[in-house]
Formats: structure tokens, sequence, C-alpha cells
């Protein structure tokens, strides 16, 4: 992965192109078709399903979208349970948009509720099954006028991945909890590492208070001989976390020949104390460039 990363970052690709002849009149240029526009908005004050009041919560949000030719949008979704995050659930489908509901480029006010997401997966109890940092992974699919199917695998990753993406094929919403800092500290192992960033594979973390209100510092986060920690800003309402830029890793490790020197990260994501749970979608970067974005999570033992 590393290698791989490395070349990724510095190595540009020299394309040659070879002309030959050729009947011009023989040449017959494809048709050109549209795909879609399918941006998912989610409405701030309704981004993550609230724990403290779990049968009535909900996820709310908007499409936005240029074609005039969608029949319908299907989204499924699977389900993860933080505390047996290894258990597998089926991808049920969750909510179907006909493109009847699109009103100058814009399908408004979409619900999708933690009632019906309990029942959609037969979770026993309910939506009272849900707790802090359970979460449901969303899929979209477009059935075009003319019968076409678009989604994720059949589409640019230039048009469904990044900050703007024009096609939202994927995204994710979790159960919060609010934050309680007793609740936070204790021991953590790093269970999904995405880019293979810590020093060792499940990696110990402490995790303690501050050092500022509503933060709280993980210790030598990722195993490197430097001990590196990391400070994460958490919302105490909701449990939305924000890494800001910050020194937690050595690339050195990794690359000692090249001599890029001490990696930053930064990032968002959610700490859930009630279910001991920090994942963060963290940028590695260092002066040359960036290795990209990779998920990191943190259960506490």
């Amino acid at each position: 992965m590393k290698i791989f990363l490395k070349y990724s970052l510095l190595v540009a690709t020299t394309l040659i192109f070879t002309v030959s002849c050729r009947d011009e009149d023989k040449i017959r240029m494809p048709e050109i078709q549209d795909g879609v526009n399918a941006r998912v908005v989610v409405h701030s004050d309704k981004s993550v399903l609230n724990f403290l009041d779990i049968t009535n919560a909900s996820m709310v949000f908007d499409i936005y979208s240029q074609n005039s030719d969608i029949k319908e949008i299907t989204y499924s979704a699977t389900f993860t349970d933080a505390t047996f995050p290894t258990q597998k659930f089926p991808t049920v489908v969750i909510k179907k948009v006909a493109g009847s509901a699109f009103a100058n480029g814009k399908a408004s006010d979409l619900q999708v509720t933690a009632t019906e997401l309990a029942a959609a997966f037969d979770l026993p109890g309910g939506a009272t099954y849900l707790s802090g940092g359970d979460n449901f992974t969303f899929f979209s699919s477009v059935e075009l006028n003319d019968g076409r199917i678009i989604n994720a695998a059949n589409s640019a990753p230039n048009i469904t991945t990044g900050t703007n993406a024009s096609f939202t094929s994927t995204f994710k919403l979790f159960v919060s909890c609010p934050f309680v800092v007793d609740e936070a500290v204790g021991t953590y192992t790093v269970v999904t590492d995405a880019g293979e960033w810590a020093t060792a594979p499940g990696h110990e973390a402490e995790i303690v208070a501050g050092p500022g209100a509503n933060q709280i510092t993980v210790k030598n986060a990722l195993g490197y001989p430097q001990e590196f920690d990391m400070i994460v800003d958490i919302n105490p309402g909701t449990g939305a976390a924000t890494v800001a830029k910050q020194v937690t890793w050595d690339a050195d490790f990794w690359f000692p020949a090249d001599g890029y020197g001490l990696g930053s990260t930064a990032g968002s994501g959610f700490f859930f104390s009630c279910s001991g749970f920090l994942t963060l979608d963290l940028g590695f970067t260092v002066a040359a460039g960036s290795f990209g974005t990779f998920k990191v999570e943190w259960q506490k033992n």
C-alpha cells in the first residue's frame, strides 16, 4: 500500500500516442450520452440520529440535479452495529424518489426515520435497538427514462468522489450520543486502518481529556517512535469530531530513503463516547503533497 501511494504521489505518467494511417470515412464516433447529476445534501440539524430521542429521530436531506430525465432514484443501505461490527446485515432498499419529486432541480425535505430503518433491518426492539456509533451506509442507483441504470460501478470517480461530487453514490448516517468526557477516556485499539498508517496492526492508544474544553487527546495515536499525540475537537451535542492539521506520523518510517520528513493529518468524523468508538476520515500529507484520505477507527477496550 505504502509503495503504491508513494508513486501515486510523485510519479507522473507519460502517455505515448502512436499515429497510424487510417481511413477517416470508416471512423464512427459513438454518441456521447449524459450521465447523472444527483447530489445529496443532508440538513445540518438532521445529519445524525439522536440517541437520546431515538424513536423520534430522523435524517432529512435534499437532492439537487440538473437532469430532466430521472425516472427514479433508489437509496439502499447496509447497517453496522458498533457493538458487534463484524456482524453481517443484508443490503435493503430504504427509500425511492420519483423523478416527479424534483421541482426546479431539487427534491426537498426527504426524510428517513430511525423507526423506518430499524423496521427495514428487522432489528429486535425496533429503533430502541440502536445505540451511539451504530451507522447506516447508503448507496444510490438512478434509473433514467431511457432505461439506463447509473450507480457508483459505472460512474467515473471524479463524478462520485470529492467534496463537491456531482453524483452522491454513497453516504453514511450515524446514531449520535452526547459527548461525555468521563465515558470517553480509556485505552483504545485501532480497529480500522484503511491506509495501514498505524505502525502495527491492533495498535493501542490512550485517550485522555483535554487539553481544552470539548477536546480529547489520542496519545501516541498511530504508534510511531516519536509517540505523536492527536488532539480532537468534539461537538458535545452530536459527537461530531474535527482534527485540525497537526503532525501525527513520520513518512521516513515508511520511506527512509526519500526524506519526506514528518507528516500531518487533518479531517473529521464522530466520537461516540457512549459506546467508546472514534471514527475519523483523515488526510495524510507531507510537504511534497497528499497521500490521500483514509478512514481510521479506534474502539475502546
